[in-house]
């Protein structure tokens, strides 16, 4: 099933969405602008200031959704 309408106006083309797909696909989107969380080591061990650094900045992004 198509979830979104498509039009052209002003030869530019165009989609409505219904708010809650529009809701779910911005959320993915900020998501996916969240910065990532460090590696871990040989030992499997994070560094622990940029993990915390990292973790924050994501609860900040998802807070903010």
């Amino acid at each position: 099933m198509d979830k979104a309408a498509k039009f052209k106006l002003a030869g530019c083309d165009y989609v409505i969405l219904a708010r809650e797909e529009y809701e779910r696909l911005a959320r993915l989107a900020r998501v996916a602008e969240a910065p990532s969380l460090p590696a871990p080591d040989a030992e499997g061990n994070y560094p622990a200031v940029e993990y915390l650094r990292a973790s924050i900045a994501r609860d900040i992004v998802r807070e903010r959704a």
